[in-house]
């Protein structure tokens, strides 16, 4: 498969994992104690660097890129950008669609489908 394929494939299922929560553990709390889901956001913003290992014509690879993540009610946006600053690719989520735009290809969207 693709890098890109296996990249966007990765940055469909961040998407879509985005919205968990996670168990916290109070500071005061003893080792073992139950836990507590973390406190809900509406809007949420991250960027970090994001690393994958992988295999294409059996041959292994690797890429490294620093992401933007920006979560708001109704929408996310994801912006992929090599470390030299140059967008690679960005994703945008919304209940009626998902778009991904590529340097130098063409933006490539899906639009959800009714269910009956």
């Amino acid at each position: 498969m693709p890098i890109t394929r296996r990249l966007t494939a990765f940055i469909f299922a961040a998407a879509l994992a985005g919205c968990a929560t996670t168990a916290t553990r109070q500071p005061d709390a003893a080792p073992g104690a139950a836990t507590s889901a973390a406190a809900y956001r509406d809007s949420i913003e991250l960027a970090g660097r994001l690393s994958a290992n992988y295999q294409q014509d059996g041959q292994p690879g690797s890429v490294t890129v620093n992401f933007e993540w920006s979560q708001q009610p109704g929408r996310i946006d994801v912006t992929l950008a090599a470390p030299t600053g140059q967008t690679v690719a960005m994703v945008k989520v919304t209940p009626d669609e998902a778009t991904l735009t590529q340097a130098n290809r063409r933006r490539r969207a899906r639009r959800r489908t009714s269910t009956p």
